[in-house]
């Protein structure tokens, strides 16, 4: 076999084909020497430019194997402008498509064929470079009527299928027999795997037309979806099982008239041939199982419809001897709270109980005290509640440890508990029934103080503040004197005679408004501002316990705050649900 000589700058083309004898090698600097006009056919029924000047023609691949015409066929379905056409004859696959030539020599060489170009009803050889094939026809030339048409399910069979790597799946579909579907779909309600199922008949493929008369039968074909386990796909230890039953063929899914064994892959991508394969569902598989054509016999029916209660679930009628001959409507007897001995370690204090006795150690513990300057003190006759926002933290020894019960301020000792135990909601009723007042439960009582009454517990020891000398100057005089007979013009002994206005001095508006700031010095309320632990406090008392948290979080008390946040949780979790 010899090759054509090879023009300088151009590629010879290798691979098997027909001697064509050396080419003529044009000058140095001449152009190329154009095919010889052929008056047997017209010029440009079978050769056309496209956008770039690159002639295009329809050229056919000649292939030995049918994988590598696959392959070929693959790219061309990506790059030719008309659908592709697959042709059997002279012991070979040919496949046709409409594209440019310099193109086509590259894809045909690539996938290990030989390019011919259609000349009517001939297929000429080409030269592999420079332009296609002219001249009067050859008659070793193939015909192109003598090339049978073949469907491309054919060339998909022929090349048959290779293992891809087997991995995890959002869904796969199974067919198999119906005395082992019964068994599946159970174990994928095990693994909470969703599964559908319907009975479908299938048919050979490729053994003929749909009316050959070739027999077929049943199966049951089960569609499974990933669930909760494994991100949402199938596990791949249910794949691998499956794929050890050779009684059981897993598939996917590659739109709805393509099924395709789940670890195989064709020449093909599962794009193309979805694309190219028509007719009706089709189920394309390795040996043993093959290639059949799937006709459903109905609709997907969900796995859940063959759950059914076994004897120990059925539910029957009710049995009158169960019920109460007693009159109706009565309830049961209410169960008395009291509150019992519970040891409790480590519990948090958020409230201290102090008798009268106590109130004399306040001073000397508390003095100098962090607490002294967030903690209020709440009076009462014989007791007296210390409390402060977010808890007192520090377990000072002072008076007796309270733990606060519910959001509200509900508060029990230290090592007691109420028997039976009560949810927050029963505290939050009973808080509600004495608004703006805390409660002590104790084993006997139930101590309740009036939480307006409380005062900050420095001044236990501080006392009342210095009287105070307010230097007015003399127009202020006349005009408190002025003030105080418009408010009062009987005066305490009777009425008083009527005075006429006199004009007010120049700078009267300006006395006027320091005489308004200085009455409000007296007032403790008003001169004391009110503190972001103040606000977190009220927060607190009112059962804002995520409010009083922020609070204390945003000013550097995240131990406080860690305990609000608890006390908050704790209470929502116990909520009833509405």
């Amino acid at each position: 076999m010899r090759s054509p000589q090879q023009p300088p700058g151009r590629r010879a083309y290798v691979g098997t084909r027909q001697e064509l004898g050396p080419e003529p090698v044009a000058p140095a600097g001449d152009p190329a020497p154009s095919p010889p006009a052929d008056p047997s056919r017209p010029d440009g029924d079978w050769l056309r430019p496209d956008g770039a000047g690159n002639p295009v023609v329809v050229v056919a691949g000649r292939f030995a194997e049918p994988n590598a015409a696959a392959g070929y066929l693959g790219h061309l379905l990506d790059v030719s402008a008309v659908r592709p056409s697959v042709r059997r004859g002279d012991a070979a696959w040919w496949v046709l498509g409409d594209m440019p030539l310099t193109t086509a020599r590259e894809l045909v060489e690539l996938s290990g064929g030989d390019p011919y170009v259609v000349d009517g009803d001939r297929l000429r050889l080409d030269h592999g470079w420079g332009p296609p094939p002219a001249g009067p026809p050859r008659p070793e030339d193939p015909h192109l009527p003598e090339l049978a048409e073949t469907p491309i399910a054919d060339l998909v069979m022929a090349a048959g299928l290779r293992r891809r790597p087997a991995a995890p799946h959002p869904s796969v579909v199974v067919l198999t027999r119906a005395a082992r579907a019964s068994a599946l779909l159970h174990r994928a309600a095990d693994l909470r795997l969703s599964a559908a199922f319907r009975v479908v008949r299938l048919r050979p493929l490729f053994a003929g037309g749909p009316d050959d008369g070739t027999a077929g039968g049943s199966l049951v074909q089960i569609r499974i979806r990933g669930g909760g386990t494994d991100h949402g796909q199938v596990p791949s230890h249910l794949l691998s099982a499956l794929d050890g039953d050779g009684q059981t063929l897993v598939l996917r899914e590659i739109g709805e008239e393509l099924l395709i064994q789940y670890d195989r892959q064709a020449p093909l991508s599962d794009r193309q041939i979805s694309a190219v394969v028509t007719g009706g569902t089709l189920v394309i598989a390795d040996r043993p199982f093959g290639c059949w054509s799937l006709e459903p016999l109905g609709e997907f029916t969900d796995a859940a419809s063959l759950m059914t209660l076994g004897p120990a679930h059925r539910l029957e009628p009710g049995d009158p001897a169960v019920t109460d001959t007693g009159p109706a409507g009565a309830l049961p007897k209410p169960i008395p709270v009291t509150v019992v001995r519970a040891p409790r370690r480590n519990a948090p204090v958020d409230a201290l109980l102090l008798r009268d006795r106590d109130l004399d150690a306040v001073r000397l513990i508390l003095e100098g005290h962090p607490l002294a300057d967030v903690a209020f003190i709440v009076p009462g006759r014989d007791h007296h509640l210390l409390i402060a926002g977010g808890g007192v933290v520090d377990r000072i020894p002072l008076g007796r440890y309270l733990a606060s019960a519910a959001p509200q301020p509900v508060y029990l000792p230290h090592g007691w508990r109420t028997d039976p135990v009560l949810p927050p909601s029963v505290y939050a009723e009973l808080a509600a029934r004495v608004p703006g007042h805390a409660l002590v439960l104790e084993a006997d009582r139930t101590l309740v103080f009036d939480l307006q009454l409380r005062r900050p517990v420095w001044e236990l020891w501080a006392g009342a503040l210095p009287a105070l000398d307010l230097q007015l100057p003399d127009e202020a005089g006349a005009v408190l004197a002025e003030v105080d007979k418009a408010a009062d013009p009987w005066g305490q002994n009777g009425p008083r005679p009527l005075v006429p206005a006199q004009p007010a001095p120049a700078d009267g508006g300006r006395l006027r408004n320091i005489l308004n700031r200085l009455r409000n010095i007296g007032d403790p309320a008003a001169r004391r501002p009110v503190t972001w632990q103040q606000r977190a406090l009220d927060a607190e008392i009112a059962g804002e316990l995520r409010q009083a948290a922020r609070l204390h979080e945003d000013n550097g008390s995240p131990l406080k705050a860690a305990r609000l946040y608890e006390r908050a949780a704790f209470g929502e979790a116990d909520e009833p649900s509405r």
